[in-house]
């Protein structure tokens, strides 16, 4: 079973494969995550919502590297290369357990109580 999500008459945006990026491993501050990397040139970070790098979104880096770019891909949310749109087991639980990990109440409880700080917002 397929789930349409775009409108009638539009094309489908292009879907990257993760196999043809560079991972590489990116720790700061005790947190590390995995960075996805291909092409030359000017960076061009790319940075995703939830559920993080599905192959639409690296379809678009890949967009990226044809202009003539380095595309930048950390890996924040998610399973990196996983479409959120195609069913698997337990796919249910897959956007939920994505959004767990990346609770944000810390960030806007240190806001509310202390305001905006420089220095809770520096780190990784």
């Amino acid at each position: 079973m397929q789930f349409a999500v775009m409108a009638p008459g539009k094309p489908k945006a292009p879907e990257g494969d993760l196999a043809t990026f560079q991972r590489e491993r990116f720790t700061h501050d005790g947190v590390a995550h995995d960075v996805y990397r291909r092409g030359k040139g000017p960076a061009a970070l790319v940075l995703t919502e939830m559920p993080g790098l599905s192959p639409h979104v690296l379809g678009f880096a890949d967009r990226g590297v044809a202009l003539g770019c380095a595309a930048v891909l950390p890996s924040l949310f998610g399973t990196a290369g996983r479409d959120p749109l195609r069913p698997r087991v337990a796919g249910a639980l897959y956007a939920p357990s994505s959004m767990a990990r990346a609770c944000i109440s810390k960030e806007f409880t240190v806001v509310e109580t202390y305001g905006f700080r420089r220095d809770e917002i520096q780190g990784w």
